[in-house]
């Protein structure tokens, strides 16, 4: 972009030049003392020295080259910062919610209670400390990203050596380790979206309605209320579309049941971890019926949304802008439900 205006401010500047050397060219040449000027042409000769003296001179143009140069340099060095933050943001969201997905609290209790190494253990773990590896993590997230990744390399090694005895104390430091970092980038990933502009919070909320709708809320319901089966990940599921829910900037339409249905969440949480049954299940299903609703709600302040960003975009181009294409949101349609549960092996603990 910088290179493009400053490829036009100069093209700019050679056609004035280009306009003005006939004129140049066509003033007199003087040839010797006999030659006079014309009495006649003296005030059109004074009239054309007014309209040099008002054209830019060579200094003038590169003044103003030199301003909108600077002015397109703090332009692209905002807009890079804040493409730059999004991109930490999701890279980080992405991460820690793969994290968190792993599996490392089933891991931990197998290791130290049943005294279980499986085949894939060490695979799992020395893949996510290769993603995790692979992050730009933000300044304030780096130490603790480095100490478990560490960890988790440690972890790995021990469980391909099929070292019970070193694997099983590793795989409660990963898992508590985990619990923090998970914790720090939450707190990290809310205080940077509170920075960001509208069409950012509309991304956030379409991800986070999505990832609420298809967490297997409905399915959770229906196999308490007529299995009457708990399983062990159920709590940590739960937890963590809670956790997900908090570290939203939700615009004040939906930030009331945002809270209620988090509220409802928190508590057939603790039930889940409880083994309690008896109250898990009617929570499950109130659960289950705020999610539906809020979805729809969120649905309609996302279409909303989408018709004001239209309006602007509508109003910038007849007032003479140019638009390529900023329909950042394409789908105000999330999914209302699925009946899968994200990795029952794992908890939020």
């Amino acid at each position: 972009m910088k290179k493009t205006v400053i490829f036009a401010l100069l093209l700019i500047f050679g056609t004035i030049m280009l306009y003005q050397q006939p004129r140049l060219s066509a003033a007199p040449l003087g040839h010797g003392e006999g030659t006079a000027t014309p009495e006649g042409t003296t005030a059109s000769g004074e009239g054309e020295a007014a309209d040099a003296d008002a054209e830019p001179t060579l200094h003038d143009l590169a003044a103003r080259i030199d301003a909108l140069q600077a002015q397109v340099e703090e332009l692209e060095t905002h807009t890079a910062t804040a493409s730059h933050e999004t991109e930490d943001a999701t890279a980080v969201t992405t991460a820690v919610y793969l994290l968190d997905t792993a599996g490392l609290h089933a891991l931990d209790v197998r290791l130290n209670e049943a005294k279980d190494l499986q085949p894939g253990d060490a695979g799992t773990v020395g893949r996510l400390a290769r993603l995790l590896s692979s992050v730009v993590w933000p300044e304030e997230l780096t130490g603790d990203a480095v100490s478990l990744i560490d960890l988790l390399n440690q972890l790995a090694t021990a469980l391909t050596n099929d070292d019970l005895t070193t694997a099983a104390p590793l795989a409660t430091q990963v898992h508590e380790a985990q619990h923090a970092f998970s914790h720090a980038a939450e707190h990290w990933l809310a205080d940077t979206q509170k920075m960001h502009n509208a069409a950012g919070q509309a991304f956030r909320v379409t991800s986070a309605v999505y990832l609420l709708d298809t967490v297997g809320l409905h399915g959770l319901a229906e196999r308490l209320a007529n299995e009457k089966d708990l399983q062990a990940g159920d709590a940590g599921t739960v937890t963590r579309v809670s956790r997900l829910l908090s570290t939203v900037d939700w615009p004040a339409p939906l930030a009331t049941e945002a809270i209620s249905l988090t509220t409802v969440l928190n508590d057939l949480a603790t039930a889940l971890t409880n083994d309690d049954l008896d109250s898990a299940t009617p929570l499950a299903d109130q659960a289950h019926e705020a999610q539906h609703a809020f979805s729809h709600a969120a649905e309609h302040w996302l279409a909303d949304a989408m018709e004001e960003h239209h309006a602007d975009e509508t109003t910038h181009i007849s007032a003479g802008g140019s638009m390529t294409d900023t329909h950042t949101i394409t789908d105000t349609h999330t999914m209302t439900d699925t009946n899968i549960m994200t990795d029952t092996h794992s908890s939020g603990g």
